[in-house]
């Protein structure tokens, strides 16, 4: 096993919403019966989705080692297309290549805050299952420079691993089907509900309040949704300093990251506090999207490139959460220039890869969404004559470099996508299906 001991930055994920709720738009949404095409309860059978190698790793003493490698059976054809192809995106990015066929090679990429891959001390990748022995590689972001490096490279073989066995009892109702085939799988997953009827009830209720909230979402008619419920021994509850660091007795283990308290606003967001416990419960069922819905009516939120979502159930900004994390898990950042964010850039980054931030800030340099401007929009934008421009500001006031290419968007805190963004979300989603 080869380790490379360096001080990482990771970007781009883990996210707070913005920092002053009063600013939100509000919504009667949460919790409202809606009305959805179709709910048919089962209980998960095995090996239901395609076979794939999932890898856990821990972060100890400053280096990441292999806790838990499984085969499990949750991925889908669109996943397998997806794997095979090398993501532009991401501040960790991975590969599993055959140690017999070296063109037999699979990708993965994901974006994480710096202090969640240093507080919930681990990362976890799936990839399509190659038999026999093959070489799992990771790359992650340098702080100072913010190129990647390679931080994990070890040998695994598939014939000695053990195969995931989903929970008994998990209860799966399929809530909205796609025009799509095949459809974008996009499981909710219930956290900290309790086994008893007025639980499932408001889970469900809260499930088909996404599907309402999402009908704006660009691409929606690509989803097929999935609610998931399995009950919790524990609530979230209001977010409080637990003072030692222990694994949560809900379904998924989530909580609000108390032992990390540098890095800010650690009350306006929830991290897993076990890895393992996470990923088995995301493996109940085959999935491309997971989104976390928690019994909650806290004001929070959760989001992260191409890994998951999480939302509360009950918060008045229920909308503007719901969509403003899940723009995270498609590589957006944040556009509100105040409060902080644990989502750092390493500081001599020449150019973030988020899709909706820049820190190319004149005519000369500038690229990333100019074929969307209009003719001519200066650069840097300022003033109102101009939706879309070169604005300053966003990534919560981080940097005076930073840049975003609207005023009113949802990854601040307006009501809609701006055009830069609905159209990231959008080209991401067909990448995902292999387009």
């Amino acid at each position: 096993m080869k380790l490379l001991a360096i001080i990482l930055l990771s970007l781009n994920a883990y996210s707070n919403p913005h920092p002053n709720e009063s600013l939100t738009p509000k919504d009667k949404l949460a919790g409202k019966k809606v009305d959805v095409i179709s709910k048919i309860g089962i209980s998960t059978p095995n090996k239901v989705g395609l076979p794939v190698i999932r890898v856990n790793l821990v972060k100890e003493h400053g280096l990441f080692v292999l806790k838990k490698s499984v085969i499990e059976y949750s991925a889908t054809k669109n996943f397998y297309q997806k794997s095979s192809r090398l993501d532009s995106l991401g501040s960790f990015k991975a590969s599993l290549t055959s140690s017999s066929n070296p063109k037999e090679k699979y990708y993965g990429s994901i974006g994480t805050g710096y202090n969640f891959a240093s507080h919930a001390q681990g990362l976890s990748f799936r990839f399509p299952l190659i038999k026999g022995k093959s070489v799992l590689t990771i790359f992650g972001e340098n702080s100072d420079s913010g190129k990647l490096e390679q931080v994990f490279s070890q040998t695994i073989d598939s014939n000695i691993l053990k195969e995931f066995i989903q929970n008994h009892g998990t209860n799966v109702s399929i809530l909205k089907q796609s025009k799509a085939n095949p459809p974008i799988l996009l499981n909710l997953y219930a956290e900290g509900y309790g086994d008893n009827e007025s639980d499932r009830k408001r889970f469900y209720r809260g499930a088909s309040s996404v599907i309402a909230g999402l009908k704006s979402f660009p691409s929606f008619d690509q989803f097929e949704i999935r609610a998931v419920f399995y009950p919790s021994n524990l609530e979230l509850g209001s977010p409080k300093n637990l003072r030692t660091k222990i694994v949560r007795d809900s379904f998924l283990g989530l909580y609000y990251p108390y032992w990390s308290f540098e890095m800010g606003r650690w009350y306006n967001v929830v991290y897993p506090t076990d890895y393992t416990k996470l990923m088995d419960g995301f493996a109940q069922l085959p999935y491309d999207y997971a989104m976390v819905l928690i019994k909650s009516r806290g004001y929070w939120g959760m989001g992260n490139y191409n890994f998951f979502t999480a939302i509360p159930d009950a918060n008045r900004s229920f909308t503007y959460l719901l969509h403003h994390e899940f723009g995270h898990f498609f590589g957006l950042q944040e556009e509100y220039s105040s409060g902080g964010t644990e989502l750092l850039f390493g500081k001599n980054t020449v150019e973030p890869w988020s899709q909706n931030l820049t820190f190319q800030g004149s005519a000369r340099s500038f690229t990333k969404w100019a074929s969307l401007l209009k003719k001519g929009t200066p650069i840097p934008t300022t003033g109102r004559a101009f939706q879309l421009g070169v604005f300053r500001g966003g990534y919560a006031g981080v940097s005076k470099k930073s840049h975003i290419p609207a005023k009113n968007c949802t990854m601040g805190s307006g009501r809609a996508f701006c055009e830069v963004c609905a159209k990231a979300i959008s080209r991401k989603i067909g990448i995902d299906q292999g387009k």
